[in-house]
């Protein structure tokens, strides 16, 4: 089971350089049997469980959380330290968190991959200096298994080989040399380009990396600068083979959303298990649903086919176009929606045609019960077909429905099974990690 933890068993006793207690606070807290006498194994799993309950949060919140841990004894303190999993993040920025060197943090993960997150500012003496220690020829033995990276990095070789096998890249607003660029260890990628265009990564580009990505299984386009230059050429579909999710945000005009249309009439993703979409320009969503309801190349089916979670935020389509959408949506199991995107839909859930969705069993709902007459609508109609929805997730302003004599009866046969906290975020809603 250490093994398994990446555990050794701590060495004598002592105080390291960065550690947070005392000697004084040391032995008093010994002489606490419980604390002092757990298995290195059982410590293993809380500390995991503990930094694993913080992979959303900001960075600093996850520093936070180990310092914590390091500063119940010295017990604790030296299990923590010889934990190669806890020093595996670097965090390459002028803020200041509560970790130790970055000589430490490489030398405590051992041969572990790391995991890079820059919050670059041009040209800042801070911030190349932090990167010249986790570079070759400082660190050419390390390999980096996440990198996410926050502006401008121009510095970045993403051809290096500490980027061999790399799994997951997260690029915002980030300006890196994309040119040579291939990654065929890459699972997730996202792009949110919000502020500027990419340099060097036009749409042929992203395909060509995609193509290069035969493992890639989570892909998340979102940003207002990410526009598609390459209408003039002609570009050969590409075929993700295992992608499991995805995740599109559009924004508003016809031009920003051109990327994204182009994009999705390039992909052929036979898997595709859950598709969140966020779409806020009226005069393109109805087109773009339609782009998502054919196929990209004769022989292949729409990239709907096989989805079973939609995470939909989309108002202003036609009713055609939402139709055709939902008509390909057939092995659909769980739709997160919110008020105004579920009485947009209505319609398409509860007209002729609805019955193709057999397995929807569960509705995840932003709205108010104020608001819900649309809901209730698709509701009467799935028990009408005899294909009941069967799990309600909605937020917490809605756990009145449980009290409120007034309405008790305006989910007569559903069954409210989860409240979550009151958000906005589909994926939170539907109990999912975002992407």
């Amino acid at each position: 089971m250490a093994d398994d933890l990446s555990l050794q068993l701590p060495r004598s006793l002592h105080l390291e350089e960065d550690s947070p207690i005392s000697t004084s606070q040391n032995n008093a807290v010994l002489k606490m049997s419980h604390i002092s006498r757990l298995p290195v194994e059982l410590m293993g799993k809380i500390f995991i469980y503990v930094w694993k309950q913080h992979a959303y949060d900001d960075h600093r919140e996850r520093c936070s959380a180990r310092f914590n841990l390091r500063y119940v004894s010295e017990y604790w303190n030296q299990i923590a330290v010889d934990m190669p999993l806890l020093w595996t993040e670097i965090y390459i920025s002028r803020e200041q968190c509560m970790c130790p060197e970055i000589t430490t943090l490489l030398n405590r993960s051992q041969s572990r991959p790391l995991d890079i997150i820059i919050m670059p500012v041009q040209s800042d003496p801070v911030v190349l200096k932090q990167l010249a220690e986790i570079l070759p020829p400082r660190a050419p033995e390390k390999k980096w298994r996440t990198l996410k990276v926050f502006g401008p990095a121009p510095f970045l070789d993403l051809t290096m080989p500490s980027l061999q096998q790399l799994s997951e890249l997260v690029a915002k607003d980030a300006q890196m040399n994309w040119q040579a660029a291939s990654f065929q260890t890459l699972t997730a990628l996202v792009l949110d380009y919000q502020k500027r265009q990419p340099e060097g990564l036009d749409l042929p580009k992203l395909l060509d990396i995609l193509e290069s990505c035969s493992g890639l299984e989570t892909l998340r386009v979102r940003g207002a600068c990410l526009v598609d230059q390459s209408s003039t050429k002609a570009l050969s579909a590409v075929t993700l083979p295992v992608l499991h999710t995805l995740g599109i945000s559009g924004t508003m005009g016809e031009f920003q959303m051109s990327f994204a249309f182009a994009l999705m009439s390039s992909l052929i993703i036979p898997h595709l298990h859950t598709l969140s979409l966020h779409l806020v320009s009226e005069a393109t969503n109805s087109r773009f649903l339609d782009v998502l309801s054919t196929p990209v190349a004769d022989g292949t089916a729409p990239i709907l086919r096989s989805v079973k979670t939609l995470l939909l935020n989309v108002t202003d389509c036609s009713r055609d176009a939402l139709h055709k959408f939902f008509g390909e949506l057939r092995e659909l199991e769980l739709l997160s929606v919110d008020n105004w995107t579920m009485k947009d839909i209505a319609p398409a859930l509860t007209e002729a045609g609805a019955e193709t969705i057999p397995n929807l069993t569960t509705i995840a709902w932003t709205g108010h019960w104020e608001m819900a007459e649309s809901l209730q609508k698709v509701l009467t109609y799935r028990r009408g077909i005899d294909k009941p929805v069967l799990k309600l997730i909605l937020n917490e302003k809605d756990a009145q429905l449980h009290t409120s004599e007034s309405q008790t009866n305006i989910w007569p046969q559903e069954v409210i099974t989860e409240l979550v906290p009151d958000t906005d975020e589909l994926f939170e809603l539907a109990g999912l990690s975002s992407l």
